[in-house]
């Protein structure tokens, strides 16, 4: 009987050690592809994507910043709605970002889109108040245009009128007439010096107003506030003369020929003061313009920068991983045959023990 035990117990010996070997070599490559598989999963669901859309978000801001800046440039509506059109699409992906971040419970990735959001929006608002300064300025322009043109045209009209009344006064004097007009005698040598001197402040005016309109549009083609702050005093003079003229203008025609002038100048006026605040205000959203894409650049820029970090970081670890996948079960065989020789030594001991007992 002590035989046939001892026979049974070198027989099983074998097995439990096989068993054994089998099951940790298992335990250990199930653990190994689980890590495996858990690590991938973390690469193609959330690093990749989040690389992707952090790549997304700093092109969409860059070309958003290069179409501002050429609409600053050149002021083409197109151009603004381009950049417009680029930032609705960057805060689409902020948004997808968002909720891509609190599904993959990713709270850096997260707050940074929370920032990048913020920041966006605030862009956007410094874009429309820089469209609305432009679209002043172009408007302020045109109503300038437009009253210049009509003021010298009134003011050239209402100087070819006095010369030909200033003939017509002459003929009668030296004709030895008269010219009789709402109870005036046009002909008398009072009249023809009142009639000289409308013709000299008519001449003045418009040679004074030609001079300050070219001396206008060269400070608003440079863009220079100064020069036109400069520029609305002597307007103001201008003003103040047309008003003492109107003040002894007697003759219908002429007196409304001097007040279409005298509106076209005002509109000019208000046109310029207008011009001086929208430049402003053209100036400080640009400025504040500049700080805001530099902040959103920064952040899509970082976003970027650590999107990709995290992705080469979980690429790299996925490498390490397969290639320990790769050498495990070496590794377990070498200590799976470590063990089983040392329980067979044990088990050699234990039989070598009861041989000696039985003798």
């Amino acid at each position: 009987m002590t035989a046939i035990r001892l026979k049974k117990e070198r027989l099983m010996a074998p097995v439990i050690i096989l068993t054994v070997l089998i099951f940790i070599m298992g335990t250990g490559n199930f653990l190994l592809l689980r890590h495996i598989r858990s690590q991938t999963e973390l690469l193609i669901s959330q690093n990749l994507p989040l690389w992707a859309m952090a790549g997304t978000l700093y092109r969409l801001t860059a070309e958003t910043g290069y179409a501002m800046a050429s609409y600053e440039q050149h002021a083409d509506p197109a151009t603004w709605e381009t950049a417009w059109e680029t930032s609705e699409i960057c805060m689409e992906n902020i948004r997808t970002g968002q909720s891509l971040a609190r599904n993959q419970n990713s709270v850096t990735f997260q707050s940074h889109m929370d920032r990048m959001d913020i920041v966006l929006t605030r862009y956007q608002d410094v874009m429309q108040r820089s469209r609305n300064a432009r679209e002043s300025i172009m408007e302020n322009r045109k109503t300038m245009k437009r009253s210049s043109s009509l003021f010298l045209e009134s003011i050239r009209a209402y100087n070819r009128l006095q010369d030909q009344e200033m003939n017509l006064q002459i003929a009668a004097a030296f004709g030895k007439g008269s010219l009789v007009r709402y109870g005036l005698d046009l002909s008398s040598e009072q009249e023809l010096k009142i009639r000289h001197s409308r013709i000299q402040a008519g001449n003045t005016i418009l040679n004074r107003g030609h001079t300050l309109y070219t001396e206008i549009w060269e400070a608003e083609t440079r863009g220079d506030i100064h020069s036109l702050s400069i520029i609305l005093p002597d307007v103001q003079e201008v003003h103040d003369s047309m008003s003492e003229l109107l003040k002894v203008t007697r003759q219908p025609q002429n007196l409304q020929l001097l007040q279409r002038a005298m509106a076209a100048l005002e509109n000019n006026m208000a046109a310029v003061h207008n011009l001086i605040l929208a430049r402003q205000h053209a100036e400080k959203a640009t400025a504040i313009q500049k700080a805001s894409y530099h902040e959103l650049l920064s952040t899509a820029s970082e976003i970027a920068s650590e999107a990709h970090a995290r992705a080469i970081y979980g690429n790299d670890e996925t490498r390490r991983i397969l290639r320990q996948g790769l050498t495990r079960p070496l590794q377990l065989a070498v200590i799976s045959i470590v063990i089983m020789f040392f329980f067979l030594f044990l088990h050699y001991l234990r039989t070598e023990k009861n041989k000696e007992r039985n003798h």
